[in-house]
């Protein structure tokens, strides 16, 4: 059928890290699991769209970035192949969304930014409609054993000045490091 698998082999499927070629251009390249990409994994589409996270048993399934070839961009939480929970929507024009969804839909909480950092209106949407308008109060991190939101990524040191080279998606959006 034209598709092609490289990589770690277990019983009767991919079982480590390998890369899946489809004959239609789709990519995957990643971690499997009994067959299924389970684990870290990136998934270049033949459109360019291109989501790099962590995939659950064959879905892409907690952290992720889904970046589209039109420059928008979501990262945030995904569940059952679809981003659910707490994240950040930002459009190639640079205004942005930062707060719930549910099935690519704005959901719960939310709060949407002009380009210059703006807020343009903040509240509580349904399935991608503004309901209402709610002031979002951004409490303060008072307990040291809540789990904080983070991200990691890989890089080599090149100089004793301390010089990284990585990929611009480790470090896109870091102030901190």
């Amino acid at each position: 059928n034209g598709d092609k698998y490289v990589g770690e082999w277990k019983d009767n499927g991919p079982d480590g890290k390998g890369t899946y070629t489809l004959a239609s251009g789709e990519k995957y390249v990643g971690e499997w699991k009994d067959g299924k990409r389970d684990g870290q994994g990136t998934n270049i589409f033949p459109n360019g769209d291109k989501h790099v996270g962590e995939y659950r048993d064959g879905i892409r399934d907690g952290q992720g970035t889904y970046t589209f070839a039109n420059g928008n961009k979501y990262v945030g939480e995904f569940k059952n192949d679809v981003p659910d929970g707490k994240g950040t929507y930002t459009y190639a024009s640079g205004e942005k969304y930062v707060g719930e969804f549910k099935n690519w839909a704005f959901n719960g909480e939310g709060i949407e930014y002009n380009a210059d950092g703006s807020i343009y209106r903040q509240g509580v949407y349904k399935d991608g409609v503004f309901q209402y308008a709610k002031k979002i109060e951004r409490k303060p991190q008072t307990n040291s054993n809540e789990v904080l939101q983070a991200a990691s990524g890989t890089g080599f040191v090149v100089s004793k000045e301390g010089h990284i080279v990585t990929n611009h998606h480790v470090i896109e959006g870091c102030t901190e490091v």
